[in-house]
Protein backbone atom coordinates (compact mmCIF):
# COMPACT_ATOMS: atom_id res chain seq x y z
CA UNK A 1 0.00 0.00 0.00
CA UNK A 2 1.15 2.98 -1.20
CA UNK A 3 1.37 6.66 1.08
CA UNK A 4 0.40 9.16 -0.76
CA UNK A 5 2.26 12.18 -2.02
CA UNK A 6 0.63 14.97 0.03
CA UNK A 7 0.92 12.83 3.31
CA UNK A 8 4.07 14.11 4.61
CA UNK A 9 5.67 12.32 6.94
CA UNK A 10 4.70 15.24 9.42
CA UNK A 11 0.98 15.13 8.85
CA UNK A 12 1.06 11.39 9.03
CA UNK A 13 2.77 11.41 12.60
CA UNK A 14 -0.16 13.64 13.35
CA UNK A 15 -2.62 11.87 11.94
CA UNK A 16 -1.41 8.56 14.22
CA UNK A 17 -1.75 10.90 17.34
CA UNK A 18 -5.02 11.81 16.87
CA UNK A 19 -5.72 8.47 16.11
CA UNK A 20 -4.37 7.03 19.31
CA UNK A 21 -5.46 10.18 21.61
CA UNK A 22 -9.37 9.65 20.28
CA UNK A 23 -8.51 5.71 21.15
CA UNK A 24 -7.45 6.51 24.63
CA UNK A 25 -10.66 9.00 24.67
CA UNK A 26 -12.62 5.93 23.57
CA UNK A 27 -11.07 3.59 26.01
CA UNK A 28 -12.12 5.98 28.95
CA UNK A 29 -15.52 6.90 28.40
CA UNK A 30 -16.08 2.99 27.81
CA UNK A 31 -14.29 1.93 31.29
CA UNK A 32 -15.34 5.32 33.23
CA UNK A 33 -19.40 4.53 31.83
CA UNK A 34 -19.26 0.73 33.39
CA UNK A 35 -20.68 1.39 36.78
CA UNK A 36 -23.41 3.78 34.94
CA UNK A 37 -24.56 0.81 32.70
CA UNK A 38 -24.31 -1.67 35.53
CA UNK A 39 -26.61 1.20 38.14
CA UNK A 40 -28.98 0.92 34.91
CA UNK A 41 -28.97 -2.76 34.23
CA UNK A 42 -29.35 -2.89 37.88
CA UNK A 43 -32.87 -0.96 38.46
CA UNK A 44 -34.36 -2.34 35.00
CA UNK A 45 -34.24 -5.91 36.31
CA UNK A 46 -35.53 -4.53 39.89
CA UNK A 47 -38.40 -2.96 38.38
CA UNK A 48 -38.78 -6.46 36.25
CA UNK A 49 -38.82 -8.24 39.19
CA UNK A 50 -41.88 -6.66 40.90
Amino acid sequence: MRIPAYQTAELRRKNLRLAWGLAGLALFFLVTSFPFWSGIFRIVGTQATQ
